[in-house]
């Protein structure tokens, strides 16, 4: 789940296109969308993605690129499933805000009332959940499949394991992005409802709305027209790898779907089909935290911000093999989904640039060349730059010769860098040659490590690095994603 790409970021072979189910877009608008869509999917090397655009409130239009599944070379079409990851969280936040409005509970009811031995549970909120400012540990920070989550596990041992974790800052003073604020938050609806949520989501969202094509995926389930899903951690060609194990996705990124089920909870969201005023109006409005008027860009289950005077409601998606984004313009009742079988796939930035095409906006103005060398350890970086470069740095020249070891390297990024994934990294460094500098673009903490994204120019061209580190500097992840 990319740290700094979960609103609408991420990175990568053009593919064939598909027929368009829908068309209500001027001629020259559809060419000049597709041709973004195109760009981006040969920029990221993303295999297939799947399109739809909301206009004036309804589906304008729908297309889909690409091919579903490598080996086979099987076309996406636009009924293709794909995963939807943490766009799940958008629904889990709406069950809780339909429950509230009917006086089932309160978002200001503490965590303990349903999970009293867990920490902090008598100060924590459903709303501190919902905004993820509660200060639980995330149990998937990581972008691959880790360990523990290659192994099944019930909702209660995850509970117990991550509810009894030191919070990472006290509840309402931090925004951190965590996916075991939504497994309490999706624990919460079936108590209170006494459903399971895939039949809560099923019966008061899905069928209400017409998505006919979306479901609870876990376990995983096998459909006819699903997309395989692919990861490169090195800028390498797309490989498989195994998924996350049971309970693990639950309610904060196991739904699955197409693109125009997706759109229409756009439609539905933007219309008040579900949640009245004031419940759309909490999901969708940025929570600030006091005292300090500190800004999280996050409302319930929603990241929200501002271009060119647009309310922008947005949310991305990852899980092993697939990368979604949705965004809303809001008050302009304009929409893009897209949907992509590639982890470190396209869908961030094409969602992004579609949209601005059609508000029209542009994007924030690039910042000035000539930023300072990386290698440069004055004053201006903070030793936490200076350590995060180090480690960059070490890590690259461990993997280019294949040598990653436990004097660098946690026991998780040990287990993933298996004959295959050492090769593959070996390979992709090669043609990169030589490090020339580090940059550092953002840090910032999550699931108790620290995160660094950097610009990293190599001898033939610049890749952004994904690190995690954790406390006592061992690398946790280490990848590279194209610019």
């Amino acid at each position: 789940m990319l740290t700094f790409r979960l609103l609408l970021v991420a990175a990568l072979a053009l593919a064939q296109c598909g027929a368009a189910a829908a068309q209500a877009l001027p001629f020259s608008l559809a060419q000049r969308i597709d041709g973004i869509v195109r760009k981006d999917m040969r920029t990221a090397a993303t295999p297939g993605l799947s399109l739809a655009i909301v206009r004036r409130g309804r589906i304008a239009y729908v297309r889909a690129y690409g091919v579903r599944d490598l080996a086979s070379r099987a076309p996406v079409d636009t009924g293709t499933i794909f995963r939807f990851g943490s766009v799940s969280k958008q629904f889990t936040a709406a069950a809780l805000l339909m429950l509230a409005r009917e006086g089932k509970l309160s978002l200001d009811d503490p965590l303990a009332k349903w999970f009293p031995s867990v920490t902090s549970a008598r100060d924590v909120r459903i709303a501190d959940l919902l905004a993820q400012v509660s200060g639980y540990r995330d149990y998937y920070p990581l972008d691959y499949c880790d360990r523990e989550m290659s192994l099944p596990a019930t909702m209660a041992e995850i509970v117990r394991e991550y509810g009894a974790f030191p919070l990472t800052a006290n509840p309402r003073t931090r925004f951190e992005y965590s996916n075991t604020n939504y497994l309490f938050a999706g624990l919460v609806a079936e108590r209170v409802s006494g459903e399971h949520l895939r039949e809560l989501l099923e019966r008061r969202i899905f069928r209400p709305l017409g998505m006919t094509h979306t479901f609870y995926d876990e376990p995983y389930r096998s459909v006819a027209d699903r997309a395989t899903g692919y990861d490169t951690y090195f800028t390498e060609p797309q490989h498989t790898d195994p998924i996350e194990a049971p309970h693990w996705l639950n309610s904060a990124a196991s739904l699955a779907g197409t693109a125009s089920d997706l759109a229409r909870w756009d439609i539905g969201l933007m219309n008040g089909a579900l949640l009245d005023a004031s419940s759309t109006k909490a999901m969708t409005m940025e929570h600030i935290l006091m005292p300090g008027n500190v800004h999280t860009s996050y409302g319930l289950g929603q990241y929200v911000y501002e271009v060119k005077g647009h309310r922008i409601i947005a949310h991305g998606g990852n899980v092993i093999g697939f990368n979604a984004a949705n965004a809303m313009a809001f008050d302009d009742r304009m929409a893009v989904v897209v949907l992509t079988n590639s982890y470190e796939g396209s869908a961030g930035e094409t969602a992004r640039d579609v949209l601005f095409a059609l508000i029209p906006a542009q994007a924030p103005t690039p910042a000035a060349s000539g930023a300072k060398p990386s290698h440069d350890s004055s004053p201006r970086q903070t030793p936490e730059q200076v350590a995060a470069i180090r480690e960059i740095d070490r890590g690259i020249a461990a993997l280019r010769s294949g040598t990653v070891s436990s004097a660098i390297a946690d026991p998780d990024f040990l287990a993933l860098m298996n004959a295959a994934n050492t090769q593959r990294a070996v390979t992709a460094l090669a043609h990169l040659g030589a490090t020339k500098s580090v940059d550092i673009l953002d840090q910032a903490p999550r699931g108790g490590l620290a995160v660094t994204e950097a610009s990293v120019r190599f001898a033939s061209g610049t890749r952004t690095a994904i690190l995690f580190a954790t406390p006592q500097g061992k690398i946790a992840e280490l990848f590279l994603l194209s610019d």
